[in-house]
């Protein structure tokens, strides 16, 4: 199993790094697919004098991915809300399942963005990966399931050899 791990400069894993949220950036940037920063997570780059001076009350927000890749049982919710269903793609490669997503440049309420991304997820042993589904939702959720590989049954045993 691959785990991707961050590369990071030393300086970023001193305690004396140059900001306080600098120390561990984390997945600062994950899964936001062109949205923007909140609020919480500008706070955590600024020195602690500033923040309480920016900083409104957080708000509640949805996960944008939610993964269950149990032995037999694989699932995915993926916020997708920023793209039609012409502009997805989901493919099964070997034992991964692929989701790809982009749009050209269009004029938003800020100017002009264009959005893209990939996500590759491992399918858990015991998963048929002939029976991966996916659908999206009108709030553009995009939903994978895999249903568990048939159970085989077991090879009847060959017939004794008559003796002689």
């Amino acid at each position: 199993m691959e785990i991707p791990v961050p590369v990071q400069p030393s300086w970023l894993r001193r305690a004396s790094a140059p900001l306080p949220g600098l120390s561990a950036p984390g997945r600062l940037f994950d899964q936001r697919f062109g949205e923007g920063l909140l609020e919480a997570e500008l706070a955590a780059l600024c020195p602690a004098a500033l923040a309480p001076y920016y900083l409104r009350a957080p708000s509640v927000a949805l996960p944008t991915a939610q993964v269950s890749t149990d032995p037999g049982h694989f699932s995915v919710l993926l916020d997708v809300k920023h793209f039609s269903p012409e502009e997805i793609a989901v493919k099964v490669v070997g034992d991964h399942v692929e989701v790809h997503a982009r749009h050209e440049e269009r004029p938003d309420e800020h100017g002009y963005i264009a959005r893209e991304f990939h996500r590759r997820y491992r399918l858990p042993p015991g998963v048929d990966p002939a029976a991966v589904t996916s659908a999206l939702s009108p709030e553009g959720v995009l939903s994978i399931q895999a249903a568990p590989a048939p159970a085989q049954a077991p090879l009847p045993s060959p017939p004794a050899a008559a003796a002689k």
